[in-house]
């Protein structure tokens, strides 16, 4: 259904008839509901803005949109602005002492090493599982999550290659030593199937902008319900308020609304909104199954011409990394001149490609017809 229906998807997304857009695995386009959501929001600012019980009846209906994403339940989620601030939120609440450790590996989000670095000079050890040939091994983690490891942190799916956690053993395993388990999904949430309860995951966020198809100003934050209340807000204001008792005496609440501290960015709220129900309304297997096979179309013809692939064989994402080889300024102008549009890494020397739902092999086939019209 996804495949025959997939030339009126889309004319959904404007992208599709100005440019060849391949990177997605940075900001995904919006399809015309989602953008149509942000239209609506800032012209009623001009005119009659939209009721206040009205938004915030629309975060709490986004909790639930992502809730049904990932599996979880409303009360579990809540409402943020990016991605780590969720991370930030985790490490000031486990009790974390020195001599403690945090468990990680190099295909994290850079923004992750920024918040272990400042731990390290508070005596954390945080520990790295290196990649052995592509990825890190499960027994490298197995080897550095000991009784001191309070945190074991991934990324779901790496913004670096597109690797893809099998997330499961790497929960059994830190719950095995007394440890917590986070994941930073924000390059899989929208793409790929997420059960939070079969994974094991206690904690994990995304932002809005990538697969989940919204804009920028918004993220959610699931926390398992059982450790709701170990992560305890790190700010406060009127949006806590369930009940004023008193000139200093307030009813905050105790579930996911107690991250909503203060007026969210109710735009990408209703954009996110809009972002999530085109997914759950296409279904997210459906387009996993699509994108994977598009990553696995291009890994094999990128193959095929020579290039140092950066992505494990048989990955289950749509992300695909590779060296490119080229003189940077040379490949990038021969892209511009095509309307190509993909993410370059690495002092510009590796080309990341995104297939996102809206992409099709015509695509894939034009992006390849430069790099072999360079080989020549």
């Amino acid at each position: 259904m996804f495949n025959e229906n997939h030339a009126t998807l889309r004319q959904d997304f404007p992208v599709t008839n100005e440019v060849t857009y391949l990177a997605s695995a940075s900001v995904t386009p919006s399809p015309i509901p989602v953008t149509q959501a942000g239209v609506d929001f800032v012209r009623s600012k001009g005119s009659v803005p939209y009721d206040l019980d009205d938004m915030l009846a629309k975060c709490d209906y986004l909790r639930g949109q992502f809730a049904t994403l990932i599996n979880a339940t409303t009360p579990e989620v809540g409402l943020i602005y990016t991605t780590s601030e969720a991370e930030n939120m985790i490490v000031n609440a486990i009790g974390l002492q020195a001599g403690d450790n945090i468990v990680t590996d190099d295909l994290h989000y850079s923004a992750s090493y920024v918040i272990y670095e400042q731990l390290s000079r508070q005596g954390i050890e945080i520990r790295i599982a290196k990649r052995e040939g592509l990825a890190p091994s499960f027994s490298t983690f197995e080897q550095l999550v000991d009784h001191k490891t309070k945190l074991l942190s991934v990324a779901w799916v790496s913004h670096q290659t597109g690797y893809r956690h099998h997330l499961k053993p790497l929960g059994d395993l830190v719950h095995a030593h007394g440890g917590y388990f986070y994941a930073d999904v924000i390059q899989g949430a929208g793409m790929l199937p997420l059960d939070v309860q079969e994974n094991g995951l206690d904690f994990c966020a995304a932002g809005s902008y990538k697969w989940m198809l919204g804009s920028f100003g918004a993220a959610l934050f699931y926390v398992r319900g059982s450790l709701m209340p170990m992560i305890t807000p790190d700010r406060f204001g009127f949006f806590h308020v369930l009940e004023k008792q008193g000139l200093l005496s307030y009813k905050l609440p105790e579930d996911g609304r107690k991250f909503m501290y203060a007026t969210p960015a109710f735009g990408p709220v209703y954009q996110l909104s809009a972002g999530i129900d085109y997914v759950l309304k296409l279904g997210v297997e459906n387009i996993a199954e699509y994108v994977i096979s598009l990553a696995y179309y291009l890994r094999e013809n990128v193959q095929g011409l020579g290039f140092e692939l950066l992505t494990p064989e048989g990955n289950q994402s749509a992300i695909v990394a590779f060296k490119h080889g080229f003189e940077p300024s040379v490949i990038k102008k021969a892209l511009e001149q095509e309307d190509v549009h993909v993410n370059f890494r690495e002092n510009d020397s590796q080309i990341r490609i995104g297939s996102a739902l809206f992409n099709n092999q015509e695509d894939i086939n034009h992006f390849l017809s430069v790099l072999q019209a360079l080989k020549r």
